[in-house]
């Protein structure tokens, strides 16, 4: 059979109840030339059996029955068996626009790009929250690639008004080469391990990649459903932001040899991991109440690794209402970070 000009890896989890709108996205888009990769994970509902009913139905599909390992692991699985010239990745709870990968193939290869980033809506239930596409536009190749995109899938300088410029860290939103993952070897690793698994794939990935276009479009509907762990307080949220931090900065020293362009990556990097730390005090101030909140607040306050990078980063360059959550952090002040983050919600 011919080349499939892309591939699409759908991982799939106990999702009975969302798989057939995702898989209906997918095999009616106007693009018809796909290669659609199901990967069952050890679903313990009708999933496997629902991915088995689309193979039956629809030619380009294939299935993985696989044991349980995780996200991560579950998209390994597909890139495994891709053939594809581009790779994209659907997550089973969450669907996308039906035109959306002829307006990415046709973009890509208008621009004569390796890669194609685009933008999503954020929907709770059936209503559509926002929509998240970035303030970066166009195609950057060169210097221009590291500079603009590199540098800001990590954060953004300190004196931007935004923590990120590229506003996603998910590799759902991204139609990557599968030359660049091939030649460079790279996988996703287990969000077992580190907390968001994508981020290290896109550093891993877009230190190699040679030129880059960026489509200001909301294809991809990125769906908060009631078991979505993004709206749960995890007591240890900010410790697996801490490892994520480290192992970035492990990854980058190797890739940047250049102690400049390591600094300049280090910062963003630094900006990330208080962005984060701000993120968790706000979900601790959502759920508890400050005497039940205070100890939580305390641990992210005394982390070892953010007492360091408060006092290695220029977080003075940062906009004031950063600055203010800033100083509260590096002088532990909790309760007006509780007080002030209530009042700011």
């Amino acid at each position: 059979m011919p080349q499939p000009k892309i591939s699409v890896v759908i991982p799939v989890y106990n999702m009975e109840k969302y798989l057939k709108r995702c898989m209906d996205s997918v095999i009616n888009q106007t693009f018809k030339d796909l290669e659609i990769i199901l990967v069952n994970d050890g679903s313990k509902d009708n999933s496997g059996s629902i991915c088995d009913e689309y193979k039956a139905l629809d030619k380009r599909v294939k299935v993985i029955h696989k044991q349980n390992a995780g996200l991560g692991f579950a998209r390994n699985s597909g890139m495994e068996i891709s053939t594809g010239e581009y790779i994209s990745f659907v997550d089973s709870d969450d669907y996308i626009n039906t035109d959306m990968y002829e307006k990415l193939y046709q973009r890509i290869k208008q621009e004569n790009a390796d890669t194609c980033i685009f933008g999503y809506q954020r929907m709770i239930g059936d209503k559509n929250e926002y929509v998240r596409t970035g303030s970066l536009s166009g195609t950057f190749s060169g210097d221009a690639a590291f500079n603009q995109i590199f540098l800001n899938t990590l954060g953004s300088e300190a004196s931007c008004p935004d923590d990120y410029l590229i506003l996603w860290q998910s590799s759902c939103m991204c139609l990557y080469s599968m030359d660049v993952i091939r030649r460079n070897r790279i996988i996703f690793s287990s969000e077992r391990v580190f907390i968001t698994e994508d981020t290290l794939f896109n550093t891993d990935y877009f230190i190699n990649a040679k030129c880059v276009t960026i489509l200001n479009e909301a294809f991809y509907f990125y769906c908060v459903n009631e078991t979505s762990l993004t709206k749960t307080c995890r007591e240890d949220r900010f410790e697996k932001d801490v490892v994520l931090y480290i192992e970035h900065l492990r990854r980058l020293k190797n890739y940047l040899p250049d102690e400049k362009k390591f600094g300049e990556a280090r910062e963003r990097v630094q900006r990330s991991l208080l962005a984060n730390a701000r993120y968790c005090v706000i979900q601790i101030c959502d759920v508890y109440s400050f005497k039940n909140g205070r100890r939580l607040i305390a641990d992210i306050c005394n982390n070892p690794v953010l007492r360091e990078v408060l006092c290695t980063y220029p977080w003075e360059k940062n906009p004031f209402k950063y600055r203010i959550f800033n100083y509260l952090l590096k002088k532990k002040y909790l309760w007006l970070l509780y007080f002030l983050t209530k009042i700011k919600k």
